[in-house]
């Protein structure tokens, strides 16, 4: 039996006016959230917050059995950074250099693929995130490790989710990132400025969503590998009892969120 298709099935592009600073766009979006649910999500405290994650964590072996990476793919890891300001929940996203080979100009969390010197998953995220970033590794309260994902080309990307500073100020490589902002983490199970475009890609359908938010002067589309994982850690994160659809008929929601997939059933890279 396959769950009600939500409102992103839906959704449509709500042009919003342009706003002078970031914490006007994060206002602007908390106030229009939920406007198709009757109760705003309790927001989680920091043990909460490990206690969720953690059920997704792949260093749980009593819940996961993660398939090895296939040899033709190659390793990589993002930071998922959230943080707590004005008692809401925040994520940090940057926008990638356009002079960068792949994924150029798309919005993204730090990140990068693993050297040989790095110990682990942990270790090439906090790395790549201090490259880019400036984000000190003692900085970073690592609370889960999640499956990896296959991401065009040709890499396997493993999210590490981590708490940093509320106060956290990025000093940017611009070599690697043209921009880093916050939204709040809410702003993912929101239904305004959201659009969802329907392709098959390999012989899956895919609901590829994308979030159109405003920072400063600069229009920004988070979607693919970013925006699913947007989405499922904001369902983990408050317990959301939403659903959403992203390929085929397969439902995600908080219990599932990070369940491993098997490498064989697609290769994507954006539109995950």
């Amino acid at each position: 039996m396959h769950a009600c298709r939500p409102w992103f099935f839906i959704a449509t592009l709500r042009h919003a006016s342009s706003v002078s600073s970031l914490q006007c766009c994060e206002q602007n979006i908390l106030s229009n959230l939920y406007k198709f649910d009757m109760e705003v999500p309790k927001i989680p405290s920091v043990e909460e917050l490990r206690e969720r994650f953690q059920a997704h964590d792949v260093r749980n072996k009593n819940r996961f059995t993660v398939l090895p990476v296939p040899p033709d793919l190659r390793k990589a890891s993002v930071l998922i950074p959230l943080f707590y300001k004005g008692g809401q929940l925040h994520i940090l996203l940057t926008i990638r250099s356009k002079n960068l080979k792949n994924h150029a100009g798309f919005v993204a969390f730090p990140g990068g693929f693993q050297e040989k010197s790095d110990k682990d998953e942990i270790t090439t995220a906090l790395r790549e995130a201090q490259e880019e970033i400036g984000l000190k590794p003692n900085d970073v309260e690592v609370i889960a490790v999640l499956p990896p994902s296959i991401v065009r080309p040709s890499s396997a990307v493993s999210p590490v989710v981590g708490i940093i500073p509320e106060d956290f100020k990025p000093n940017i490589n611009h070599e690697e990132v043209s921009l880093v902002f916050t939204l709040p983490l809410l702003r993912f199970l929101s239904n305004e400025r959201v659009t969802v475009q329907s392709e098959v890609i390999d012989g899956h359908a895919y609901n590829l969503h994308y979030f159109h938010d405003s920072i400063g002067e600069t229009h920004v589309i988070t979607w693919g590998f970013t925006g699913s994982h947007c989405v499922r850690s904001a369902l983990v994160a408050f317990e959301s009892k939403m659903t959403f659809h992203f390929y085929d008929e397969d439902a995600v929601n908080k219990d599932n969120a990070f369940d491993p997939i098997s490498y064989n059933k697609f290769v994507t890279s954006s539109h995950l």
